[in-house]
């Protein structure tokens, strides 16, 4: 079971873009297209979603601890219905990609633990300040920075604890000058072989500006 995470704008969806062309599936709401791009997405909205208002205060969850469980045990059992369908060679493994997951490492590793997933985390790095200079390019003219600002901050607060647990960092800008290597890395990560024609087929898209 794959983690990819990072703070906002730090490089997670290149990875989790990768991670899929490599056979992880990495969201049931895979493939949809990006807002105001025709870049594709692999992550499960719902969950970023309800994790950011959750952050934010908005909308608690409540039991955080039910809400992982449910959400891992629907997780399993839609890769193990695809995998049926297509077979251990096109679907190789299952993932989560979201920057919302952070400030819940503990409830996450011990949901995981209970279901005995063998668990690798994939962790984006990005300057701070590129980061926040990112987001601010990427809001509406009008758009006020200031919640998504605050978010970031709070993203950032729980980055040490992933940052010490993690199998694998990943600076974006490495992913963007060497796109091979970052994907020879993740699938040693995963333990996984890939052919050179299926590592030239998962970094393809991977945007040099954002």
């Amino acid at each position: 079971m794959l983690v990819i995470t990072g703070p906002l704008r730090s490089g997670t969806s290149p990875l989790a873009r990768m991670a899929h062309q490599m056979g992880i599936l990495m969201g049931e709401s895979m493939g949809m297209p990006r807002p105001g791009s025709d870049e594709l997405e692999y992550e499960d909205y719902a969950l970023s979603f309800a994790l950011a208002r959750h952050i934010a205060g908005v909308r608690p969850i409540g039991d955080t601890r039910k809400f992982f469980v449910d959400y891992v045990s629907e997780r399993i059992d839609h890769f193990q219905r695809m995998r049926g369908l297509f077979g251990r060679s096109i679907v190789r493994g299952w993932g989560v990609k979201t920057p919302y997951l952070l400030p819940f490492y503990r409830q996450w590793r011990e949901v995981l633990g209970n279901f005995d997933e063998k668990v690798r985390v994939v962790l984006c790095d990005r300057e701070p300040i590129e980061t926040y200079n990112s987001l601010k390019r990427s809001q509406p003219p009008k758009g006020s920075l200031e919640p998504v600002y605050k978010m970031q901050d709070e993203l950032y607060e729980s980055l040490p604890l992933w940052s010490e647990n993690a199998d694998v960092v990943v600076s974006l800008r490495d992913t963007r000058s060497n796109p091979g290597g970052v994907a020879r890395q993740m699938a040693r990560t995963m333990g996984l072989d890939l052919e050179d024609e299926q590592r030239a087929v998962a970094v393809r898209g991977i945007r040099r500006k954002g």
